[in-house]
């Protein structure tokens, strides 16, 4: 099949992961290796739900628990293996950040963002976490041209990168300007420009740029 005959289908799914308490609590995740709570895996279940009729060649996400337990309940419903790859992981805010406050820390996120070569304590800066976000899902676009649709499972701060680089939302220096709810789902699909993206469901209803 020509990739012209593609044209308005789904090519991605970008689902973020379902809600763990630090997401409650206005908290940094980065690489802390939280686990759903009982809203998140009502989250995932609900998300199955939503795959029953859509068809999804192969799954694919990070190495965290939290990630891999919202696509478990899908894989598991489709009879496809999970795939783990690292370059889904967050964005690494380094261990001065990890747990810590959103809003008591978001001048330092700001400077970050906004100096995108400095590196946190232990951390990644943002310009190497852009490029690593930019290089797997130019992987995975390239894999479900010639495979079919692909569901990725992502973090807050992928999906950010992801909307931004697609030209959907402005570049904020904010740390958690996801336009996706804990468990929401987004469609990339293939336009004449180029790749589009859909929710499907959780929007986040106040995005500021």
């Amino acid at each position: 099949m020509a990739v012209t005959d593609r044209i308005g289908e789904p090519i991605l799914y970008l689902a973020r992961h379902a809600e763990v308490k630090r997401d409650k609590e206005g908290r940094m995740r980065g690489l802390l290796n939280d686990s759903l709570d009982e809203d998140g895996e009502r989250q995932a279940a609900e998300l199955a739900e939503l795959f029953n009729d859509r068809y999804i060649a192969a799954g694919f996400t990070d190495d965290l628990d939290r990630t891999r337990q919202t696509l478990q309940p899908i894989a598991a419903a489709k009879d496809f293996h999970m795939g783990v790859d690292t370059e889904l992981r967050s964005w690494d805010v380094g261990s001065d950040l990890e747990g810590r406050s959103i809003e008591a820390n978001k001048d330092t996120i700001r400077m970050l963002k906004s100096q995108p070569d400095t590196i946190p304590v232990g951390g990644q800066s943002w310009r190497s976490y852009v490029e690593q976000t930019k290089r797997a899902f130019s992987h995975y676009w390239t894999m479900a041209l010639e495979s079919g649709p692909i569901l990725l499972v992502l973090h807050g701060s992928s999906i950010q990168v992801i909307w931004e680089m697609l030209g959907a939302m402005a570049f904020s220096t904010a740390y958690d300007q996801t336009p996706l709810e804990p468990g929401g789902v987004a469609s990339v699909y293939l336009a004449r420009e180029g790749p589009r993206i859909k929710v499907l469901r959780g929007a986040k209803a106040t995005v500021d740029a």
